[in-house]
């Protein structure tokens, strides 16, 4: 993803350059990585509405009434990609009157700072967010130290940083905000920590949000550590429900827009508001740009034996059991647990009842429209020949993908617009009947898909016009 990829309206042109100077200098995997939050933020800056979250936004405001009254405060927020984490931050900031490219002016209730993490080529930078919050205050963490005890060391530079945000927030209460901490080294992890312990009386509120498909093992187990801290509240996001998202997109979506388009959307986007206000403002219900970028930067990223496991799945209506997984793939058990794991690990799945699914619809239409119809057609019959193997050639998911020639359809994910889908919601064809002239029997289901296809196309786009 570049800079061109996001809005170009005049609107937009600050928004523009913010993104310019953030990706200027970043590896292009680091690009792709931060692009989609980018996305959300320029998003953020020209949808003031915000929709849902009545509970998170109390519990996020009575935090920062704690800090300001002298009971500091740790909130980690957490959720998937686009979830909404950054535009509930930005939330707290409208409220306290601060206007987050300028910065709190004289009148607004608390000084505000903002780090973000990133990483440069698989790696992060030692203590990133705070130097990013702090650039005219905490040079020194990156300076020497005079002690040859490293410990020794660490401890001086931590008791520092206790002293600067307690000077800081004399005068007024402060909210340091450290994005994208899933991407956070060791050094930033261990002195958040230390602050969630030490900070008591001081005005201070700390907000920190991480990613749930990016978390490693290390950093969950560092959380799990952290919330056991009085001060530290974890305020986990789920997706929003299809009345907030159909408030959400009612001013992106054209004129003349129909109620059943509007629904598409709505199944499509699957409670998630930055796929459903992306979905809204292309008119289409494939994958935006944006989101592919991203998801296709996760995928070329796994090793072979991963990324072998989600091809497969995505070839199947509704994930796959790890038995039938195990039928299909063909690699030793002890191959495919580790491979399944990688790829559960990357985001792109997740382990849902006794085998795996996408974490979401569109993600799987990424996967499978970027595979050749040739390997299509190598998958669909390796799915064909396993679930004869495992006896389920009719019956539960393969039989589902082996009927629609695996075609992924838009609201055919998890969520609650997915689950609707498969109790009998309509399958979007851009308008068109689902058997043409031409079309031919799937030879190994006895259904049909077009002829030329390879098995089955997605049906990946429904324009505004029938």
């Amino acid at each position: 993803m570049t800079v061109a990829d996001l809005p170009a309206a005049a609107g937009a042109l600050a928004a523009v350059r913010i993104a310019q100077s953030v990706l200027n200098g970043l590896s292009g995997h680091a690009q792709i990585s931060t692009g989609c939050r980018l996305v959300t933020t320029i998003h953020l800056m020209h949808r003031p509405v915000f929709t849902g979250r009545a509970a998170e936004r109390q519990l996020l405001h009575d935090a920062f009434s704690l800090a300001a009254d002298g009971r500091a405060q740790v909130v980690l927020i957490t959720g998937e990609a686009g979830i909404g984490k950054t535009r509930l931050v930005a939330d707290l900031a409208e409220q306290l009157g601060i206007d987050q490219l300028t910065g709190p002016d004289s009148e607004a209730a608390a000084q505000w700072r903002v780090g973000n993490c990133a990483p440069l080529a698989g790696t992060a930078l030692a203590y990133g967010p705070f130097l990013a919050a702090l650039p005219d205050q905490a040079g020194w963490l990156l300076g020497e130290d005079d002690s040859s005890d490293m410990l020794v060391a660490r401890h001086r530079l931590f008791e520092r940083m206790l002293a600067l945000l307690s000077e800081l927030s004399a005068g007024a209460p402060l909210v340091l905000v450290l994005e994208d901490l899933h991407w956070a080294d060791e050094s930033s992890r261990l002195l958040l920590g230390f602050l969630a312990v030490r900070l008591r009386e001081q005005r201070v509120l700390v907000i920190g949000t991480l990613r749930d498909e990016d978390t490693s093992g290390q950093t969950r187990l560092w959380l799990a550590e952290l919330r056991r801290c009085a001060t530290v509240t974890l305020l986990p996001l789920t997706r929003l429900a299809d009345s907030d998202i159909v408030e959400l997109i009612a001013d992106l979506i054209p004129a003349g827009t129909s109620a059943e388009q509007v629904a598409a959307v709505v199944r499509a986007a699957e409670g998630n508001p930055l796929y459903a206000q992306e979905l809204a403002g292309t008119g289409e219900l494939g994958p935006p740009p944006s989101i592919s970028a991203v998801v296709l930067a996760k995928a070329y990223a796994l090793p072979a034996p991963a990324k072998a496991v989600v091809d497969q799945v995505s070839v199947a209506d509704g994930g796959m059991s790890h038995d039938l997984l195990t039928a299909t793939v063909p690699m030793s058990e002890d191959s495919l647990v580790e491979a399944a794991r990688q790829a559960v690990n990357s985001g792109l799945l997740v382990a849902a009842d006794d085998g795996y699914a996408f974490r979401h619809a569109l993600i799987r239409q990424v996967i499978w429209t970027e595979l050749l119809p040739g390997e299509r057609r190598r998958l669909h019959r390796r799915l064909a020949e396993g679930a004869g193997r495992a006896g389920r050639l009719r019956s539960g998911p393969a039989g589902a993908a082996l009927a629609s020639g695996g075609r992924p359809r838009p609201g055919r994910g998890r969520g609650p617009a997915g689950r609707a889908a498969q109790r009998g919601g309509p399958c979007l064809s851009r308008g068109r009947p689902l058997l043409r002239p031409g079309d031919r029997p799937c030879p190994v289901a006895g259904r049909t898909h077009p002829a030329g296809a390879g098995g089955g196309g997605p049906d990946r786009e429904l324009g505004w016009s029938s």
